[in-house]
């Protein structure tokens, strides 16, 4: 993978993972369960994709 093209997908990886944490924080606050279902599934689809990004480089 040429240099940019990793620092592309590193800075991807950076952007799904938080967030991911950002979601999964906000699911933890709210006191509505619907809302909170729905935050944690964002953050679980978040992670996936971090998951994939990091997947395309051998730091994977």
């Amino acid at each position: 993978m040429a240099g940019g093209e990793f620092e592309r997908v590193m800075l991807q990886a950076r952007r799904e993972i938080t967030e991911h944490i950002i979601h999964e924080a906000l699911s933890r606050r709210v006191r509505d369960p619907a809302t909170e279902i729905f935050l944690r599934r964002i953050s679980e689809d978040e992670f996936r994709h971090y998951s994939f990004w990091r997947s395309l480089t051998s730091r994977g």
